[in-house]
C-alpha cells in the first residue's frame, strides 16, 4: 500500500510557517529518495522474469512509481549468483561479450531497470529469473510504500523540514535549524541502513551491499 506525501504534510508544516504545502510534499519526496536511496530500506520481490535462450541482458520489472537503486539478491534457476562489475569480467574473461550460451555464474546492472548476465541463456525457463531490490520513490511519485511513512515519517519530516529552513530569504527560513535536522535526517538514515541489512532482526550484519549500476 502506497501512504500519499500529503499525508506527511502535518509532521512538517508547523515548523515552517507559511511555507505552501505544495513545496512541503516536493520536500518530502526529495528527502523519501534520498532516503531509500541511501538507506536501501525499501525493498521489493521484482516480478520473475522468463529466460530466452542466446540472450543475456532480461529489463526489469519494478513496482509503480518507484526507481531501481541495487539488486539485493538474484537468482538464476533456483540458484543464487554474485554481482561483478564489468571492469572485473573484462580483467578476468576478455572474452565474454561473445560467450557461448550457458548457465550465468555472475551478473551486472549497466543501467537502471537492467540485469546483465555473464553468459547468454542456454534454455528457456519460466520465471528462472527473481530479483529482489532496493528501490525508491520516482520523481514524479505521488507517494511512498506504506513503510515509510508508519515507521519512517518523523525522519522524513526532519529532511523536508531541513531542506525548506536552508532556503534563502523565506518566512520559514532557518539556518541553524536546518542543521540540526539535517543531523537528525542522516542519523536516520544510518539507522534504517543498519536495520535493512538485519532484515529487521537482531542478526548482525556482515554483508555489505555493492552497487552495480
Amino acid at each position: 500500500m502506497t501512504t500519499a506525501w500529503s499525508a506527511y504534510t502535518k509532521h512538517v508544516a508547523p515548523e515552517v510557517p507559511g511555507c505552501p504545502h505544495s513545496i512541503i510534499e516536493n520536500a518530502i519526496r526529495d528527502a523519501a529518495i534520498q532516503f531509500c536511496g541511501e538507506s536501501l530500506i525499501w525493498r521489493e520481490d521484482l516480478t520473475a522474469i522468463d529466460t530466452v535462450v542466446s540472450q543475456d541482458e532480461y529489463a526489469l520489472v519494478l513496482p509503480t512509481d518507484t526507481r531501481f537503486v541495487l539488486a539485493v539478491h538474484v537468482q538464476y534457476d533456483g540458484v543464487t549468483i554474485d554481482p561483478r562489475s564489468e571492469e572485473k569480467e573484462d580483467y578476468l574473461n576478455d572474452g565474454w561479450r561473445n560467450a557461448d550460451d550457458g548457465v550465468p555464474s555472475y551478473y551486472h546492472v549497466p543501467k537502471p531497470n537492467t540485469i546483465k548476465f555473464n553468459v547468454p541463456s542456454i534454455a528457456v525457463i519460466v520465471g528462472g529469473i527473481k530479483v529482489r531490490a532496493a528501490v525508491k520513490p520516482a520523481r514524479d511519485a505521488a507517494g511512498g510504500d506504506d513503510l515509510l511513512y508508519h515507521d519512517w515519517v518523523e525522519i522524513l519530516a526532519h529532511g523536508a523540514k531541513a531542506r525548506l529552513k536552508s532556503m534563502k530569504a523565506k518566512d520559514w527560513s532557518d539556518a541553524r535549524g536546518a542543521v540540526y535536522c539535517d543531523r537528525q535526517f542522516n542519523a536516520g538514515i544510518q539507522h534504517a541502513k543498519s536495520r535493512a541489512r538485519r532484515g529487521h532482526t537482531n542478526a548482525k550484519s556482515r554483508v555489505k551491499l555493492r552497487r552495480f549500476v
